[in-house]
């Protein structure tokens, strides 16, 4: 996947998806992997036949410190490896499926009280899980804190050789929350053995277009971006993203040319964004 001389899509939110499929507020998304699988696996499938070629499995918060506060800490293996065959099973030989990981919710020490062992213990256990249900690699995503993308990036490496994607949030300055620039984020991950590097969530295209370029100067690995679309509003009781399909397409030329070689959506974004997005960059390959 990672040696294509092509522009790779990625799906968009999964999230919002589910909402829409009844996912009730306050409930467990990940717990869907076995309360609703046949919902979590429309959502895949609709991305699929949307063109993108990696699907990420409803495991964000799959983490046993997430999971735990839902009651679920015994479930952690059964709903990740049932994430990991509900994607397997949607793509059905058509896409390839990447295991995502997202942060613990909570501060590592000293900002908060989550000390580095129990963090990298918590990634460990969801990876264990994930693992079981055979993966063609692994995204780590939506890390702020760059001290937390290391945790989850090392109980990835000390349980498997398959590829990882590792993605920071930056805010609008094109920092982290915690003041970390694009291209440290870029060389510790590499470093540590991220085979993919980027930025998703928190903002859209244009924001993230000087952080995908500033990354893809410092690293020799494949830089990945999968944007909001657009910085979230709250318009009367409901949170909605300004850019549209068509204008959220229309950077992904600007982004390739600056360094990107994964793209795809985050918040915001639905099977429409992903198939606009597959009819641009069908003729885009990645140079450099």
């Amino acid at each position: 996947m990672l040696k294509e001389e092509r522009v790779i899509l990625f799906d968009g939110a999964l999230g919002t998806m589910l909402q829409e499929a009844g996912l009730p507020p306050g409930e467990c998304p990940e717990l869907w992997n076995l309360k609703h699988p046949e919902s979590v696996a429309a959502v895949h499938q609709a991305y699929v036949e949307a063109g993108a070629k990696v699907v990420e499995t409803n495991t964000f918060g799959g983490n046993t410190i997430r999971l735990s506060s839902y009651g679920l800490e015994k479930k952690v293996e059964s709903i990740n490896r049932h994430g990991v065959e509900l994607a397997r099973q949607a793509a059905a030989g058509r896409a390839l499926v990447a295991a995502a990981v997202g942060p613990t919710g909570r501060f590592l020490e000293p900002v908060g009280d989550l000390n580095r062992k129990k963090a990298e213990e918590a990634f460990t256990r969801q990876v264990a899980g994930l693992l079981m249900g055979e993966p063609d690699l692994i995204i780590v995503e939506s890390m702020s804190d760059l001290e937390e993308a290391r945790c989850a990036l090392a109980a990835v490496r000390k349980l498997t050789e398959l590829p990882v994607v590792v993605q920071m949030t930056f805010e609008r300055g094109g920092r982290t929350i915690f003041g970390i620039g694009p291209e440290e984020a870029a060389r510790v991950l590499v470093s540590e053995g991220a085979d993919v590097v980027g930025a998703n969530c928190s903002v859209g295209p244009q924001e993230l277009l000087p952080v995908v370029e500033k990354m893809a100067q410092v690293v020799k690995v494949p830089v990945s971006v999968l944007p909001n679309a657009g910085l979230p509003e709250i318009r009367g009781d409901k949170t909605v993203y300004p850019v549209g399909p068509e204008a959220f397409a229309s950077w992904v030329p600007k982004l390739v040319a600056a360094g990107a070689r994964v793209v795809g959506g985050c918040c915001g974004t639905s099977p429409i964004y992903i198939q606009v997005m597959a009819e641009v960059i069908k003729d885009l390959s990645f140079e450099g």
